[in-house]
């Protein structure tokens, strides 16, 4: 395994760390804390491109893959975007639920389906079967503190799903909004019928 896998990996994981300070903290210290880490790292990104020397350039550079490292590195932004949506578009629970669904279950697929994933998914070759179960099943174990069993279910799927498709789309960004979107959708289904 890569050691930009596992930091990046830990980065990632560092998010839903959000979940708890908008419980203990409330939404909006957790979306000014998100403005100001953005703020920070769009900041780096162009001391690191203009080789000019940051705090956070040495975590980006080590989080990076190489094609990434020639331009902008947008992916955290997407990131931070997936989360804020997912904060003020979603009741709280969906909400956690999306972000714990992006924070944990991409990032253990990620980091298991490297390391372990043998088995390719037919549709991309680029993740594996083992990496989407596993961030499947963390996925919902994760979103199932926040939302009852049953929307914690819909939403990891549709989060493994997303995920699983892979590089053709902005996952950071797409990962909790489908599956936010997907929870919240069945939970008002469910109110009608």
């Amino acid at each position: 395994m890569k050691k930009a896998n596992l930091i990046r990996a830990i980065i990632h994981l560092s998010g839903s760390s959000i979940i708890f300070l908008r419980i203990h903290f409330g939404l909006f210290f957790a979306l000014t804390l998100i403005a100001i880490t953005s703020i920070a790292y769009v900041f780096s990104e162009f001391l690191r491109l203009k080789k000019k020397s940051f705090i956070l350039i040495k975590l980006t550079i080590k989080a990076a893959r190489d094609e990434e490292k020639k331009s902008f590195i947008i992916k955290p932004i997407y990131y931070a975007i997936g989360i804020v949506l997912s904060l003020i578009l979603f009741p709280s629970n969906i909400g956690n639920s999306a972000i714990a669904i992006l924070t944990i279950g991409d990032s253990l697929a990620g980091l298991i389906g490297s390391k372990l994933g043998k088995t390719p998914i037919p549709y991309n070759k680029n993740k594996t079967i083992e990496g989407s179960l596993i961030g499947f099943s963390t996925a919902f174990l994760a979103a199932s503190l926040f939302s009852p069993l049953e929307l914690a279910l819909i939403g990891a799927f549709a989060g493994a799903l997303i995920e699983s498709c892979g590089n053709s789309i902005e996952d950071n960004l797409f990962i909790p909004l489908v599956s936010g979107s997907t929870m919240w959708f069945y939970l008002s289904l469910s109110q009608i019928l």
